[in-house]
């Protein structure tokens, strides 16, 4: 059964692209959490970027192009790219969130910081 994505990369659904080529679309997210947030997917079906066996160089040009792009565009202040591998990726298919920062846009990213033994994380992952 095809997934969301696969149904905007066939037409199936409509959506608003600001990019495409062979290997990958862009488009505007339909739940944006900034003005601007676009998704950027790889039109072949990777189900996330840890297991892929996949050249990513493509992507990730295309992706540094379009956040300097929405950057300018849209004025923003900086931009944020997230991608959720396993635990919090509703779309098993690899994707971009490019969501541009704007001051004052009470965007969280905070993250829940823990006191922990670097030592020890270190020895475990060297």
């Amino acid at each position: 059964m095809k997934n969301i994505f696969e149904k905007i990369i066939d037409n199936e659904i409509p959506a608003y692209k600001v990019y495409e080529d062979i290997e990958v679309i862009a488009i505007l997210d339909i739940n944006p959490i900034s003005y601007g947030h676009t998704l950027l997917i790889p039109k072949k079906r990777i189900e996330n970027f840890v297991d892929s066996t996949e050249d990513m160089s493509h992507i990730l040009k295309i992706l540094k192009e379009l956040s300097l792009r929405l950057k300018e565009k849209l004025e923003a202040d900086g931009i944020t790219i997230i991608t959720n591998n396993y635990y919090g990726q509703e779309i098993k298919h690899l994707h971009f969130h490019i969501i541009p920062r704007y001051e004052g846009d009470k965007f969280d990213d905070s993250f829940n910081h823990k006191e922990m033994d670097l030592e020890k994380v270190y020895r475990q992952i060297m």
